[in-house]
């Protein structure tokens, strides 16, 4: 089961874990703060008033399979995060003192009264700082953190065993604190030399050589640290393992959780959630994930796989024109304009319905072609008539429109392939397996290779490029390839695998990451454009040196942060028209950039849906001041501020 608020101070409610589905809500539970499960029963913070952030709380137990609340603790000024229940005990703390309560009964054990006797030597009110306080109960003690001073109790008396002192946490958060092997892990930072204290006496009792795990540059991340009995996971640049048994240290700045929970190690696997930062955009992993230890086999073959067609070598009958729109956004820069001339009063001459989510057509040699995109469905219409031509069904997700090259349509598909079908008809000519093996994953409820293939292929001066993989982190890495279109042969190769960096290895400043996501691929004609990344025509890497907010001189093309097929909007991520990777500076303000954006030979449009930078917040701006439309001249560049 789980139990969950399904809304604003709403009351808990019981969902069935497989399904969703609501069991049961109880009655008297409104506004919960916290919830514990522990031996069938749920316990509960409850505030007593619906307004204001501060004010008084309980502790209620409830029986969740009759629903009745079972007892009631006195209200008091219950701190965040203070609460615990282990063995026959349940443990919270308000701003006056430590209570211990029987679990069955709420009857009160102990207290005890510890505020005057923290350490503390901030310039602030102590209340100031309950964000970093904390509470661990296990059946060896009760431990308190809190301002840089850790105390740990004797669970059925409330006596003092033995005082120590805490890393500060940051980000708001807790002091992260694990007890693992008769050692209690957090009381320093990695940067102090991470130590591991005797839980019988409080004392030093082993510490951790990490070396240059932990990359330079970064606080503490703003969601708690993680452990299992061989690791703890820590979050400073991204996602640290440190090992117990200090062998095995490693770290993986392209992985961060969500603010505030973070990540979640279960089954065997890391879950990792959507976050909320941007220090990395191109490179740190977005969406739910679970990620699964680096597999030991190796793949079957890592060679591209090429199929012929019916239709291979086939005669391509249609010429692609300037009037034309033969890819996705038009042009191999993205910019989505077209010099072809348009009614000022344009009018509907003709609609056909296609089902589910349709990708942005392209139109090219009398053809209309759009792609069902969760089914995987390339379509042809005629561009007259808007009458069904043909269609092609693979099966699995295309992400954007196909491209169309004299007679050919060409697109990638998340199943790992790259497709070329004749226009006319759409029999296949060929397709190549572009990811490195045959191996599936679930994705949104449908199979997919962990090696997708962007749908919308580049062609330039004969060759077409694709990419093939999630993040040059996973699985390998990603593959990119320059294909000769009409065989479907390699003529260039390059595998993206990592950077790994070697023990004792540093990682480079606090805003510099290599490394790359997937995308649409984009050119100017002399170079290959991937996020932050660029490729000669040949497909060899160019080196950069970014600044320290990880700026990168790059040629004048469309960027986009967030990658050209997320249509995701959100106040940090931009497209651009510019010179320069912007790395972690944002342009919210700036002249050619926006949340949509489209160039023609001098002008820059952009619509701005986030004006001013509002941090964190998900605030929608348009709700309340709609979105601004504006025109800039090329020449300008965008202004950028960290």
């Amino acid at each position: 089961h789980i139990f969950i608020t399904l809304g604003w101070q709403a009351p808990v409610s019981m969902l069935d874990a497989a399904t969703g589905r609501t069991l049961a809500t109880f009655e008297g539970t409104e506004r919960t703060e916290e919830i514990l499960h522990s031996n069938g029963m749920l316990y509960l913070i409850i505030k007593t008033t619906p307004k204001g952030r501060y004010g008084t709380s309980f502790v209620a137990a409830v029986d969740p399979s009759s629903g009745q609340t079972l007892w009631k603790s006195e209200p008091g000024g219950i701190q965040p995060r203070m609460f615990a229940v282990r063995g026959e005990h349940v443990y919270y703390q308000t701003k006056e003192a430590m209570f211990c309560l029987d679990r069955q009964s709420g009857e009160e054990k102990w207290r005890r009264t510890l505020v005057e006797k923290w350490h503390y030597t901030g310039k602030h009110s102590i209340d100031y700082y309950w964000g970093e306080s904390g509470m661990m109960a296990t059946d060896r003690a009760v431990y308190l953190f809190r301002n840089g001073s850790l105390i740990a109790l004797n669970p059925d008396s409330g006596q003092v065993l033995w005082r120590g002192k805490a890393a500060r946490s940051g980000g708001g958060m807790p002091p992260f604190f694990f007890e693992i092997d008769g050692f209690l892990w957090g009381s320093s930072g990695p940067r102090e030399g991470f130590k591991g204290l005797d839980v019988e006496t409080g004392k030093v009792g082993k510490t951790l050589n990490l070396g240059s795990t932990i990359s330079e540059g970064h606080h503490l991340r703003c969601f708690p640290a993680k452990a299992t009995p061989r690791f703890l996971i820590w979050p400073y640049r991204g996602t640290e393992f440190l090992a117990i048994n200090d062998k095995e240290h490693s770290r993986h700045d392209w992985v961060r959780g969500s603010c505030r929970f973070g990540l979640m190690p279960a089954n065997g696997m890391l879950y990792v959630p959507p976050h909320q930062c941007s220090c990395y955009s191109g490179v740190l992993l977005n969406g739910f994930m679970a990620l699964a230890p680096a597999r030991n086999a190796k793949p079957v073959s890592a060679q591209p796989q090429l199929e012929k067609g019916p239709a291979f070598k086939s005669a391509a009958a249609g010429k692609v024109n300037d009037e034309d729109w033969p890819c996705y956004r038009r042009s191999n820069l993205r910019l989505g304009s077209t010099g072809a001339l348009v009614e000022p009063k344009p009018e509907i001459e003709w609609t056909t319905k296609l089902d589910g989510r349709l990708s942005p057509p392209v139109v090219a040699a009398g053809h209309v072609y759009v792609v069902q995109t969760e089914q995987g469905i390339v379509n042809a219409l005629d561009a007259e008539t808007g009458k069904a031509q043909w269609r092609f069904i693979t099966g699995y997700r295309i992400d954007s429109p196909p491209t169309v090259l004299d007679g050919q349509v060409l697109f990638g598909c998340n199943d790992g392939y790259v497709y070329c079908l004749r226009a006319s008809d759409g029999e296949l000519a060929w397709r190549l397996r572009a990811a490195p093996y045959e191996r599936r994953i679930i994705v949104d409820d449908q199979l997919e290779s962990p090696w997708p293939v962007g749908g919308s292929v580049l062609t330039v001066n004969g060759l077409a490029y694709v990419i093939a993989g999630r993040s040059s982190f996973l699985d390998g890495g990603l593959f990119l390839y320059a294909l000769d279109p009409a065989t479907g042969n390699v003529k260039h190769s390059y595998n993206f695998d990592g950077p790994h960096y070697e023990e004792g290895e540093k990682a480079g400043r606090g805003y510099e990451m290599e490394g790359s996501l997937s995308d649409l691929l984009s050119t100017d004609g002399k170079k290959i454009y991937l996020f932050a990344n660029a490729f000669s025509l040949d497909l060899k890497r160019e080196a950069y040196k970014p600044d320290r907010n990880g700026l990168i001189p790059q040629g004048l093309h469309v960027i986009t942060t967030g990658g050209f097929v997320d249509d995701h909007a959100w106040n940090r991520n931009s497209w651009q028209y510019t010179k320069r990777w912007p790395g972690f500076y944002v342009a919210n303000q700036s002249p050619k950039a926006g949340q949509l954006l489209v160039v023609d030979e001098k002008t820059t449009y952009a619509i701005k849906q986030y004006t001013t930078r509002n941090l964190l917040s998900p605030m929608f701006f348009p709700q309340t001041k709609g979105y601004l439309l504006f025109a800039d001249d090329n020449d300008n560049e965008p202004i950028l501020y960290g």
